[in-house]
């Protein structure tokens, strides 16, 4: 993970547990949501995203933090990492 200032590497366990114990995030349906334009499907999963990862949000160019779409890629590619060795061992079958 890269957020501008540093580069860090995170447990994917502590970061889905995080995920799943947000209030109001489902991993199911609302980054999908968030991909259409939902803007409250977006808040929910900023809120998840920097609390998941620690990151933060985008403020000024001299500063630390992602944007929106730099979260919601980040969230996009940690799916994909979780669904990577899954995917292998079906494809090995």
């Amino acid at each position: 993970l890269n957020d501008g200032k540093s580069i860090r590497h995170v447990d994917p366990i502590s970061v889905l547990s995080s995920l799943n114990s947000h209030p109001e995030f489902k991993l199911d349906t609302h980054p999908m949501q968030a991909r259409n334009g939902n803007a409250q499907a977006i808040r929910i999963c900023i809120d998840a995203i920097q609390s998941a990862f620690g990151v933060q949000k985008y403020s000024s160019p001299k500063q630390p933090g992602l944007t929106t779409v730099e979260m919601l890629a980040l969230l996009d590619a940690f799916q994909v990492y979780c669904m990577g060795p899954a995917n292998e061992s079906k494809n090995a079958a």
